[in-house]
């Protein structure tokens, strides 16, 4: 929209349906409220078809390019491998525990010539292109709990992190749960270090979804992420997967809990201590030998 001969706002154009079919486009602010490593965030609001037309969302940008639409690629994989198993995961649990949001993608369609003067008051690095490709996500109301590198003192402590091998470029805040009493971050912990270890089984051992951040539903018990962390074997889920290297730095810092016991059988006990070599199951997690010794006593 234009003010006198100045384009007012930034603008993006509609964006690609989400998976409920629905369409939408953003106006967003003239500046990012975070820029990580990867990405500068923005905030905006969402207009279009479909229940979330005026509720604030995240245009996830890339940092330091003009973004083509496969440079997000990696992204919408991440994402839509930890929906599916959050799905599954939530068939044990029996409501929804973990819920990853849907980006989508689209093109910006117009830059505010106001960028320039709120660089002054707002210094960042990030310079809107044109028709760059951005994403559109959920904006995540609440206290934003970012991952954490595991360690025994961080696994006893109370602070605002759940899982390991970090993500650290994001900053932002169905099955209904029933009646659940209100947990202790202990028990919001176990949840989800239990989510990466059920990654792992799901997908025979190929595979840790982890680097969880987000906020807690308090209203639905639901914990709702974005941007996870993905290591598989393979490395196909962009630069944050460190691969087997990433697999093993959870498995070392692990710690199963009961929910993990809950959908872990005998068998997958026995199975966990056979998918690296000899010489890398000797520098894995404490834990593996506690399966084995629970294996070996059935």
């Amino acid at each position: 929209m234009k003010l006198l001969c100045f384009e007012r706002d930034n603008i993006t154009q509609q964006c690609s349906p989400t998976q409920k079919g629905h369409v939408y486009s953003a106006s967003f602010e003239f500046y990012p409220f975070h820029e990580g490593a990867t990405y500068a965030i923005y905030k905006g609001v969402l207009s279009g078809e479909g229940p979330r037309d005026g509720q604030f969302c995240v245009v996830r940008t890339m940092l330091d390019r003009q973004a083509a639409e496969d440079d997000w690629t990696p992204l919408l994989r991440r994402a839509d491998e930890a929906r599916r198993l959050a799905a599954e995961f939530n068939k044990h649990l029996g409501y929804n525990a973990v819920v990853f949001e849907e980006p989508v993608l689209t093109q910006i369609e117009a830059v505010s010539d106001f960028t320039r003067l709120f660089r002054v008051f707002k210094p960042h690095d990030k310079r809107l292109k044109l028709k760059e490709f951005v994403a559109l996500e959920r904006y995540l109301e609440g206290e934003f709990r970012k991952p954490n590198i595991l360690s025994q003192q961080a696994a006893a402590c109370t602070g605002s992190h759940y899982n390991s091998n970090s993500n650290e470029d994001d900053v932002y805040s169905g099955m209904a749960a029933g009646d659940h009493p209100e947990m202790t971050r202990t028990e919001e912990r176990d949840i989800i270090q239990a989510f990466s270890h059920f990654s792992w089984l799901e997908t025979k051992q190929s595979l840790v979804v982890c680097g969880l951040q987000g906020v807690f539903d308090e209203e639905f018990r639901t914990f709702r992420f974005c941007n996870p962390v993905i290591h598989s074997k393979d490395k196909r889920f962009g630069e944050s997967d460190g691969a087997t290297a990433g697999i093993q730095e959870f498995l070392a810092k692990h710690r199963c809990n009961n929910h993990c016991n809950a959908f872990k059988s005998r068998r997958e006990l026995r199975r966990d201590h056979n998918i690296f070599s000899p010489e890398t199951n000797d520098k894995l997690m404490p834990s593996i030998s506690r399966f084995l010794e629970l294996a070996n006593n059935t």
